[in-house]
């Protein structure tokens, strides 16, 4: 039987797959490739723990989404990484095939102003509905003092 690393590096062609400690994988994967971790999730019974973004402007010039999935069967974390630019700021969701995934993006779009595209739900999550569209709270160029005009 093949183990996580050899089976994500042999179905995930595109993305650079490491070992960063016996117990955590780093998949470095492009975002037209995002909607293969649902499948490579079932074929190697990972599940979704959790799904968050960070602006990494400064450092990759893009914002990052990380996905956390957990092995069922090995102790082990599967961290996949995506970038996406703030010129073009959408990410495939995941919502349609990993259910889980729901608030998380929606959260992440509230925070970020990174739009999941084909998400279910276009609501805000965190975020009143009166909050001005280009205001993002977690973006490291936000100006915590600064008063949003509503």
């Amino acid at each position: 039987m093949k183990n996580i690393f050899d089976t994500l590096k042999q179905n995930l062609g595109n993305a650079l797959v490491r070992e960063l400690s016996p117990a955590r994988l780093h998949v470095l994967i492009p975002k037209d490739d995002v909607k293969k971790i649902p499948e490579a999730a079932k074929t190697l019974s990972l599940r979704l723990v959790f799904l968050f973004a960070s602006d990494e402007r400064k450092e990759k010039n893009a914002f990052a989404v990380y996905y956390v999935l957990a092995s069922e069967n090995e102790n082990k974390f599967v961290i996949f990484e995506t970038n996406t630019g703030e010129k073009s700021p959408y990410f495939p969701s995941l919502t349609p095939f990993l259910p889980q995934a729901n608030w998380h993006e929606r959260e992440i779009r509230d925070l970020f102003g990174l739009i999941p595209e084909g998400h279910p739900d276009p609501r805000p999550l965190i975020l009143h509905e009166d909050w001005p569209k280009d205001f993002f709270p977690l973006r490291k160029d936000f100006k915590g003092g600064e008063i949003p005009r509503l």
